[in-house]
């Protein structure tokens, strides 16, 4: 339900490029891939409506729920939220 994003924090960030390319490709918006990671994203959703992780989701690759507890809002960061929605719009979730 995720790609792996090396530059950035990391799985929400892949998944925001993932979909937006696999839809700018032609790729039907039913399709399993954009499907699972809007479930992926959808699954990892804060209490409080964002989205939260951080670098150690990069060397340990496995998404850092906690990750923004210490530094965002609630546990939710703004860049990270921002890229969840972007993903989400593109593939009208």
């Amino acid at each position: 339900g995720s790609w792996y994003g090396s530059w950035a924090c990391c799985f929400t960030y892949g998944i925001w490029f993932g979909v937006e390319g696999l839809v700018k490709c032609g790729e039907p918006l039913d399709s399993p891939c954009i499907v699972d990671a809007c479930k992926f994203l959808l699954k990892h959703q804060r209490p409080n409506g964002g989205w939260g992780e951080d670098f150690t989701s990069c060397y340990d690759k496995d998404y850092a729920k906690e990750g923004m507890k210490a530094y965002g809002d609630d546990g939710s960061g703004i860049i990270n939220t921002a890229w969840a929605l972007l993903a989400l719009s593109m593939a009208k979730c």
